[in-house]
């Protein structure tokens, strides 16, 4: 195993805060449950309050629970978010709660679920393509380790020289786009897009698009 893979893998590991602290919650009940009324309704510009004032909220919960190091090679937390937060907002039947506290609840149990099934899955496809190219024991379970690792030498096969080395700055070195462009000729949008693209390239060539 390479370094930069036993890195990644180590990286992948560490397991994020939650989001338990009242003290935070930027609304009260009354107003949080009007908002919440608001962009069940279709309210765009509820929505996008919604989204400003709790996105760091959900965020927090999924990198508690996004721990597999398999998974971590593709998603990010706001991967995650953005697939609870469609699946929450376009339920044909409203959801009422008290307060905040019964909404997090709620939402944190969306997030372990859908992180449970596309881990579920991405192990599942990638045992089934290790044991079809002889490279396991059928009757030996793969560790998720063991998958990161051939997920990550999947992801090197399909980039290119320069695409691998800005996926390796984002999700190895865990460089953020502003760090990048500081010490690139192009600005930061154009990284995130080139990221982007590269990202969307990955998922629908290791095969791992719909997992979410």
């Amino acid at each position: 195993m390479s370094v930069s893979v036993r890195l990644l893998i180590s990286q992948f590991t560490t397991i994020g805060d939650g989001m338990n602290d009242e003290s935070e919650i930027p609304l009260s009940d009354d107003e949080f449950l009007e908002l919440i009324q608001k962009c069940q309704a279709g309210d765009p510009m509820a929505g996008e309050e919604f989204f400003r004032r709790y996105n760091p909220h959900l965020k927090r919960c999924i990198r508690r629970y996004l721990t597999s190091p398999a998974l971590r090679v593709i998603y990010d937390s706001n991967d995650i978010m953005n697939s609870v937060l469609r699946r929450f907002w376009g339920r044909k039947e409203d959801i009422t709660f008290s307060n905040f506290l019964e909404f997090q609840a709620y939402m944190s149990q969306i997030v372990q679920n859908r992180i449970k099934q596309a881990n579920i899955k991405l192990c599942n496809e990638l045992s089934a393509r290790r044991k079809l190219n002889g490279a396991g024991d059928e009757l030996r379970d793969i560790s998720e380790n063991e998958l990161a690792q051939e997920l990550i030498i999947r992801v090197r096969e399909n980039l290119t020289e320069e695409e691998w080395k800005l996926f390796e700055e984002v999700k190895l070195k865990n460089k953020s786009f502003v760090e990048i462009a500081a010490k690139s000729e192009v600005g930061e949008d154009a990284i995130r897009k080139r990221f982007n693209k590269i990202y969307e390239k990955i998922k629908i060539r290791v095969g791992v698009d719909d997992l979410l």
